[in-house]
């Protein structure tokens, strides 16, 4: 599921996000629309960490790029939101 959850929203940034390769709101939104989307209203704060942990290693061009494991990484610092 959490996998889902990531390329859902990498999904969403790559269409908001081609000319923007910085987290402005626009494509924090676009992250959160996508992640919600999938996971549902449940998942809002594990989305909330996601980004937050995403934002300070990556950009949003970067993200199709991330192998399964690291966002495993991620997800598991997010962990205590499910």
């Amino acid at each position: 599921m959490k996998n889902k959850i990531f390329i859902f929203s990498i999904f969403f940034l790559t269409l908001t996000g081609c000319e923007y390769n910085t987290w402005n709101q626009e494509n924090r939104d676009a992250f959160m629309e996508g992640c919600l989307e999938e996971g549902g209203e449940e998942y809002r704060e594990y989305c909330e960490c996601s980004l937050k942990e995403i934002m300070v290693e990556y950009l949003p061009l970067d993200l199709p790029f991330i192998s399964d494991e690291e966002f495993e990484k991620f997800a598991a610092s997010c962990n205590q939101y499910f």
